[in-house]
Order: structure tokens, then C-alpha cells, then sequence
């Protein structure tokens, strides 16, 4: 978990500029947790940081399947030789 948290907090950054330990620090300071504005926020946010977890998971797995087959590919063309 630690791994995703770091990249949503890298995407953070390199979209806002804001660090994500201060955003943090911030939500927690402000008791924002509680507010049903920041709460709707934050639920649209991590549905859209999952989905883009699988994407990326099933690209990975595609590209997998590719390498895959093009091994198995060229076995088959190295044993009729």
C-alpha cells in the first residue's frame, strides 16, 4: 500500500505542486475528514486512482501475453531450423 500511496502522492505533486505529506498534514489539521464536501472528493479520487490501477494492471498483464507469444514464437521458428 505504501508503494501506491507514494505514487498518488507523486501525482499529486507533479499535477498541483503540493506535496502529499503536507496535504495531509493539512486534512488533518483542519478536521476536513468529517466534511461531506471533502469526503465526496475523496471517494471520487480514489475510484479514479483504482481505475487507473487497473488499467495499468492490464496493460501490464497484455504486454506480458505479447512477450509471451512472441517467445513462444520464436522457439517454435528456432526448433524447425
Amino acid at each position: 500500500m505504501l508503494g501506491m500511496q507514494r505514487k498518488a502522492f507523486d501525482i499529486l505533486f507533479n499535477e498541483t505542486g503540493i506535496e502529499g505529506e503536507d496535504f495531509v498534514a493539512s486534512v488533518k489539521r483542519l478536521n476536513m475528514k468529517e466534511d461531506e464536501e471533502f469526503k465526496a472528493l475523496s471517494a471520487n479520487a480514489i475510484k479514479s486512482f483504482n481505475e487507473w490501477v487497473d488499467e495499468q494492471k492490464a496493460k501490464g498483464e497484455a504486454a506480458a501475453k505479447e512477450r509471451m507469444a512472441a517467445s513462444e514464437e520464436a522457439k517454435g521458428a528456432a526448433a524447425t531450423q
